[in-house]
């Protein structure tokens, strides 16, 4: 499982054709309503149609093919740019009779090809089969159509209902014995849906149809599509297709190979990483930091492995492997010393989040360790992740714990930090503008700092360097960095700070902004009149600003301090103080969650970023006074 839906591949055929309509999706601003009250002018005609058969077997095992036609109609010029269009085959869905047509003539064997997919740090086996129409005309009909044959029911995947301009009509059938049961679990990413949903005896259905498209929105996870479907499938209260996280978990361990014991030579390895470390948690954290320094980062998702890990011995031999891999065998040394370490799946890049448990919920292998009775998480593909500590992508992410014989399924809680970016700047007695700047960088910004001192060298490193910084903070400009000291998990830094846009000097006096940093403001506030849930993955500001003037040279005018935000979404702070010795203006911001549904804790976000924005003029003030 690595950093990509591969529990999830089949997707892509969907999503090929999402991509392959960018040209034609509408953009701008985000509309006041969910839907456009008056659709614009459409650019095409989008229908679909997946008709799955399910089948059963002279053993009694329950087998899944389907059928899926898709037909695309250019009713503008701007919609006939495009012209090559993706069919994905994951290893568990053979495609087969592969067809396409324009206009009822068969595209040559030329205008379909077979591609594979490679990274530089992924190896696939899946394919794409680009389709190449030539020479589309306005109203012209271009079509294709295909065949799959799946290795096990239980890969039946989540579908989705694109966003295209303009979906005529998007139906699901799936046709199947009389003592199955078909349900139909839908997520709708941008207001309700009312789709037809049929039940047969032998035949289920559900239609979409003359769905408008609707505009993208900032810091919304599901853009291109309107809806999710999950197709459950069962047998009275058995679950031919996992929901709960206990089955999902049994079907699961069920995929995995028996796996071989450690060779004499590794049992020794293991024995010497642990050492004579003093408690269970410190042989938890040498084990943790030799797998994420000594195991390089390189997924192998050929067939079988996209979902299931590598035998640990295996790993050790080889010094490589993906998320699954190194999380396995994080919990086979730990095993070996009698410590028990838990696998935990993450959904890192995967929305919707369903009540049940799917195959796609989950796109991310990590490990866990309870001490004291509170869950400590790892996450060996991180090398610069200290222990305790995990990368952005990881927190507030549903999971499963599937170590024991009773999973748990949680959300990710994030781990106790100090700031990401801490900033003293010592103010020019002559100068109010310049500044030398003390710069301390932690988590995501400490691993973007090293990670580019390891690639970059010269004006690039420092480009870097003043991007990471720079970019928190309102009209400062970082430049000439030099490297400090370095510890586990901490950079300190030196630079020169220019004010000179920032600073505000007039008639002896100095004003300095009470809001500093460059928030999301304007972005999140444009979602203000929507209902649909807020993300802003990936990147939780933490950040900490101290300017410190020279009491022998400036006076500090009264002003009050600045308090804004709540516990519970985000809190800035501005304050000013004196001593003997400076004036001290004391920054900081933490937004502490990421996602937000519709209701009080997203409304209470808005009030801290329409403060943010409101006091974006408000100033504390200094004088200058002879020395």
């Amino acid at each position: 499982m690595a950093h990509h839906n591969t529990l999830g591949v089949a997707s892509w055929s969907a999503l090929c054709v999402i991509a392959a309509l960018q040209l034609v999706e509408c953009s701008g601003a985000a509309p006041p309503l969910t839907h456009p009250a008056q659709p614009p002018p459409y650019d095409l005609r989008y229908r679909e149609s997946r008709t799955y058969h399910i089948t059963r077997d002279a053993r009694g095992k329950y087998q899944l093919s389907s059928e899926v036609k898709v037909s695309i109609t250019p009713l503008t010029g701007r919609a006939t740019r495009q012209v090559t269009y993706g069919v994905h085959e994951a290893f568990y869905a053979r495609v087969e009779d592969l067809q396409a047509e324009k206009d009822g003539d068969s595209l040559s064997s030329r205008q379909i090809e077979k591609t594979t997919s490679q990274g530089k740090s992924f190896l696939y086996n899946d394919q794409t089969h680009l389709l190449k129409f030539k020479h589309v005309q306005v109203g012209q009909t271009i079509s294709w159509r295909y065949r799959e044959q799946f290795t096990d029911i239980r890969w039946l995947p989540w579908i989705r209902v694109p966003n295209h301009d303009r979906l005529e009509r998007f139906q699901i059938t799936v046709n199947h014995p009389p003592e199955i049961k078909i349900v139909f679990d839908v997520a709708y990413h941008r207001g309700e849906l009312k789709p037809r949903i049929e039940h047969a005896p032998t035949r289920s259905s559900i239609t979409f149809e003359n769905v408008p498209h609707v505009l993208p929105l900032k810091h919304l996870a599901l853009n291109r599509s309107h809806a999710t479907i999950w197709i459950q499938v069962r047998r009275g209260d058995e679950a031919i297709t996992p929901v709960t996280p206990a089955e999902y978990a049994s079907w699961y361990r069920g995929l995995f190979r028996p796996s071989r014991p450690f060779t004499v030579q590794q049992k020794n390895l293991v024995a010497g990483i642990v050492g004579a470390a003093a408690t269970e948690l410190d042989r938890v954290a040498r084990l943790y930091d030799w797998v994420r320094s000594n195991i390089r980062y390189l997924a192998d998702e050929r067939g079988i492995n996209g979902i299931v890990p590598r035998d640990p011995p295996v790993v050790i031999d080889r010094r490589y492997g993906d998320c699954k891999d190194m999380a396995y065998l994080f919990v086979a040394m730990a095993k070996h010393v009698g410590i028990r370490v838990d696998p935990v799946l993450v959904g890192v890049y995967v929305e919707p989040q369903f009540d049940g448990v799917h195959d796609w919920t989950f796109d991310h292998v990590i490990a866990s360790y309870v001490h004291d009775g509170r869950r400590i998480f790892f996450d060996p593909t991180c090398d610069l992740c200290e222990p305790g500590n995990l990368p952005e992508r990881d927190v507030e992410k549903d999971a499963l714990v599937i170590g024991g014989d009773n999973p748990v399924r949680l959300t990710i809680p994030s781990p106790k930090q100090d700031p990401s970016i801490e900033v003293d700047l010592h103010i020019s007695p002559d100068r109010p503008t310049e500044a030398s700047a003390s710069i301390v960088l932690r988590n995501g910004a400490y691993r973007s700092a090293v990670q580019a001192r390891r690639d970059k060298r010269g004006e690039r490193l420092q480009a870097h360097l003043s991007r990471i910084v720079g970019a928190e903070f309102y009209r400062m400009l970082f430049s000439n960095f030099e490297w400090g000291e370095q510890k586990e998990g901490v950079i300190s830094l030196k630079a020169k700070a220019g004010l000179d846009e920032f600073v505000v000097g007039s008639s002896g006096q100095v004003y300095i902004p009470k809001v500093p940093f460059t928030t999301r403001s304007r972005g999140i506030l444009t979602r203000e009149k929507d209902e649909c849930p807020l993300h802003l993955n990936d990147y939780r500001e933490h950040v900490v600003l101290r300017l410190h003037f020279p009491r022998s040279h400036f006076s500090l005018s009264p002003s009050p301090p600045l308090a804004l935000g709540s516990p519970e979404t985000g809190l800035f702070a501005a304050s000013a103080a004196r001593d003997d010795s400076e004036i001290l203006f004391a920054y900081s911001f933490q937004q502490l969650r990421k996602l937000f549904p519709p209701g009080k804790r997203r409304d209470r976000l808005f009030d801290l970023y329409r403060s943010l924005l409101k006091n974006r003029k408000q100033m504390f003030c200094v004088k200058l006074v002879s020395p």
